[in-house]
């Protein structure tokens, strides 16, 4: 058994692919240290909104939840949601941030699993009374997600320079 295996509780498949939740309690050394390698991308691409260490402290004090994508045995790919409560009682599961083996999803083998992802998210989110779920990205997102309506654009200026 893998060490990704150990740490997600999965067993060796072919090529299909798991998400699988991983306990906060039992984050090791190595689990963190992967899912970091993950999702720096992802961060650096935040607009200085979330910081790998910001974002893996909320998933070690239970505050967000860290996914494993699990293809072949092999984690392949990095998710934190968080549950979202707004003042209005609107829950909403938040992909806060993701990332892959390679900085292109498709080359980490991770995009074709996106549907797989997603639903599993969705129950994840029903199963916690929230009635949506939702994800930031890039315009592409909305083609790789077609059931995803885009609710807002974000523009900002930086007041730095």
């Amino acid at each position: 058994m893998t060490q990704a295996q150990q740490q997600t509780g999965s067993s060796p498949s072919s090529s299909s692919a798991e998400l699988r939740l991983v306990n906060a309690k039992l984050l090791s050394v190595w689990a963190d240290a992967h899912a970091r390698e993950h999702i720096e991308p992802a961060c650096d691409m935040a607009a200085g909104e979330i910081s790998v260490d910001n974002a893996m402290g909320m998933v070690s004090d239970e505050h967000a939840q860290l996914w494993a994508l699990i293809l072949g045995g092999e984690w392949i790919a990095t998710i934190i949601t968080e549950i979202a409560e707004y003042t209005s009682g609107k829950r909403v599961c938040r992909i806060m941030l993701a990332g892959a083996d390679s900085v292109l999803p498709y080359r980490s083998g991770a995009l074709p699993h996106i549907p797989t992802v997603l639903r599993t998210l969705e129950d994840f989110a029903r199963a916690h009374d929230c009635t949506a779920v939702r994800m930031d990205g890039r315009k592409t997102l909305g083609k790789l997600c077609p059931e995803y309506k885009e609710i807002y654009r974000s523009f900002e200026k930086d007041l730095r320079q």
